[in-house]
């Protein structure tokens, strides 16, 4: 069972550091995660969850509280992966060092490369059907769009 729970804290760890990433980017034109030079030097990112907690904490307040439903629990998985450090010290560099990567793959992706396949699935998961007819983003303010894809 711990194994499963893993599994899905990883997947959604990793979806949601996405989703900041290319948020920040696009709508706050910021960067909210720490910058990651070579993600095989394993001596310097042993603390990388540190790192990535504290830069969440200072520069992705905005993006946060915007975006609270989507990016909720990133926090409380950061904090759980940050008391790993003092139970289980070589699992903590371990996953440091593979969220550096993660975090280092994150960065050539530029919200406009992915911007045809992100609008692609809000428009296969995003619309609803309403009356037996398609609702079109296209008739609506654009704060009914952003309540009904936040």
């Amino acid at each position: 069972m711990r194994i499963y729970t893993a599994d899905i804290m990883a997947y959604l760890l990793a979806l949601q550091l996405l989703f900041l990433h290319i948020v920040s980017r696009r709508v706050y034109n910021k960067v909210v995660l720490p910058e990651v030079q070579n993600p095989l030097s394993p001596d310097e990112y042993g603390d990388f969850i540190d790192k990535l907690y504290n830069s969440i904490i200072t520069s992705g307040k905005d993006v946060l509280s915007d975006y609270h439903k989507i990016l909720g629990s990133i926090l409380h998985m950061l904090e759980i992966l940050r008391a790993l450090k003092t139970l289980e010290p070589n699992s903590y560099i371990r996953i440091s060092q593979v969220l550096a990567k993660y975090v280092y793959t994150f960065y050539p992706l530029r919200p406009e490369h992915v911007k045809e396949e992100l609008f692609g699935r809000i428009y296969q998961f995003g619309y609803r059907q309403k009356l037996g007819k398609t609702w079109a983003p296209s008739s609506q303010s654009p704060r009914q769009l952003r309540y009904w894809l936040v």
